[in-house]
C-alpha cells in the first residue's frame, strides 16, 4: 500500500484509513512495520498527517508491546516532532476531546468515526 501511495499520491486517500487500521492489528510485527512505513510517508510528504491518523499514531506510544511503545516514541518525538514542532501543541486540546469520545463541541473531534477505527 505504502508504494502505491509513493507512485500515485493522488489515489492515497481512499487506502489511507486501511493503512491507519493496521496500527491496531493484533499482530505487533504489523503494527511496527505501519508505524514505520506511516512515519515514512509522512516524513516525505506523501501523506499529511490530520485528524484520525494522528490519533491513531499518538495511541501507539502507549501500546501493550514495549518494542511498538518505543518505536513509535522515538517515531513521533524524533522525526515528525523535528519535521513539524507544532503538531502536538496545535492538537492537544482536540486529543483530550477525542480520547474521552467527547462529540458535544461545536469544533472539537468533529470528523467522522467508529467504533472499528477507534
Amino acid at each position: 500500500m505504502t508504494d502505491l501511495c509513493v507512485r500515485h499520491p493522488n489515489f492515497i486517500q481512499q487506502y489511507l484509513p486501511n493503512i491507519a487500521n493496521r496500527l491496531r492489528d493484533s499482530n505487533a510485527l504489523v503494527r511496527r512495520q505501519t508505524i514505520t512505513l506511516i512515519t515514512r510517508l509522512l516524513k516525505e510528504d506523501y501523506i499529511k498527517l490530520r485528524h484520525g491518523l494522528f490519533f491513531r499514531l499518538i495511541m501507539t506510544a502507549v501500546d501493550d508491546d514495549a518494542g511498538v511503545r518505543e518505536l513509535a516514541k522515538f517515531c513521533i518525538t524524533n522525526i515528525l516532532h523535528v519535521k513539524d514542532p507544532s503538531t502536538s501543541h496545535a492538537h492537544f486540546v482536540e486529543c483530550l476531546f477525542h480520547f474521552n469520545s467527547n462529540t458535544d463541541h461545536v469544533i472539537y473531534n468533529r470528523f467522522p468515526q467508529s467504533s472499528k477505527n477507534r
